[in-house]
């Protein structure tokens, strides 16, 4: 089975980590009976959805573009321009959304021009500040787009892969000082040391799983089922912050990374990952997280128990399906868009190969 089949599984993960994070954000345990799962969602959800996210993210990029960088076959503004033209105008759009809904809400008054400002430019969530934008989950796009950055000159400054390596590595330790010291500096922010850290894990991931691809993946799987576990047991017994000292870390370097290795090489959960309702729900995923949000507020402002719904787990059944159908426009609408960009990408390519054989 080539790589690029057996990564498929991480696009279904990617839907996962995505339903989680709208569950963590927007689901109310109060008003429900049963919450059996969903506590742990509420307590751990923005960890485990938002570092797995970072960490796939890290692991894909290293594999379609770590030797394209290095060989200068991609420069920076061909990998940073099919970033920001897949990302920006949804988060734009959303955020300018979240601002009217705020406005809405509580005035003109609002409206901080600073702010919009920093918000319209990305350089919220870890950039020149630590506040987050209007539709406030996309901070971490905001810290995403610093990973891209970050990664491209890693990649770029590396001449061979003891380099790499060495650049990776000091950006996962860069990532966990960043996320212990609480600096309150541009760029060197909580949020920006959890990015660096696990979008870096990610990489690492990659050059670790490629070189342990040919091994007796079985006692790799029954291992590390071994060691999450424990983990479990634990944290129900001394507490999950007492394992490693620090939440954080425990979702970073065990349970995250076991995560993603078992999606690679488990074929009972690869066949769930790849299930069709699954791997969709992971294709539209990044639309999803834009949208989650805004269509919450949207759907307050309304208010369906005027319009006699009053059960919540109906009104929250109802708000998953338009969910679930504004995410699905929003990506037919994106891949319109990323296919001018491909042709251009295209274009581009073929032009400095005919320039390379003058």
């Amino acid at each position: 089975m080539g790589e690029k089949s057996r990564f498929n599984s991480l696009t279904g993960l990617r839907g996962l980590c995505i339903f989680i994070i709208v569950l963590y954000h927007t689901l109310n345990l109060e008003n429900i009976n049963f919450t059996v799962g969903l506590t742990f969602i509420k307590q751990y959800g923005g960890y485990l959805g938002n570092y797995l996210f970072f960490m796939v993210s890290g692991f894909l990029i290293a594999y379609n573009y770590q030797e394209r960088i290095r060989n200068r076959e991609i420069d920076f503004k061909m990998f940073f321009l099919k970033r920001l033209i897949k990302l920006y105008p949804l988060y734009l759009i959303t955020n300018l959304l979240a601002l009217l809904i705020t406005i809405q809400k509580n005035g003109i008054s609002a409206l901080n021009i600073k702010q919009l400002v920093l918000v319209l430019l990305m350089q919220t969530g870890g950039g020149l500040t630590d506040t987050y934008p209007y539709n406030f989950p996309t901070w971490f796009i905001c810290t995403l787009l610093v990973c891209y950055v970050l990664y491209f000159f890693l990649a770029y400054l590396s001449k061979n892969k003891t380099q790499y390596y060495l650049f990776i590595m000091a950006g996962m330790v860069w990532g966990c000082i960043l996320m212990k010291a609480g600096w309150n500096f541009p760029y060197c922010y909580r949020h920006d040391g959890e990015g660096f850290l696990n979008f870096c894990i990610g990489c690492a991931l990659l050059e670790l799983y490629l070189k342990m691809r040919n091994k007796d993946s079985a006692k790799i799987l029954i291992g590390s089922l071994g060691i999450l576990i424990i983990t479990i047991i634990l944290s129900y017994s001394v507490g999950m912050k007492n394992i490693l000292g620090d939440v954080r870390l425990v979702f970073s370097i065990i349970i995250c990374p076991i995560i993603i290795y078992w999606t690679l090489e488990s074929n009972i959960w690869k066949k769930f990952l790849n299930v069709k309702p699954i791997a969709f729900l992971g294709r539209i995923s990044v639309d999803v997280f834009f949208w989650h949000i805004v269509l919450q507020d949207i759907i307050s402002i309304i208010e369906l128990e005027q319009l006699g719904i009053q059960n919540y787990i109906i009104q929250y059944l109802i708000y998953l399906v338009l969910l679930v159908v504004v995410g699905t426009i929003s990506y037919f609408i994106d891949e319109k868009k990323n296919d001018i960009y491909q042709n251009c990408e295209k274009h581009k390519l073929n032009e400095q190969k005919f320039n390379y054989s003058k």
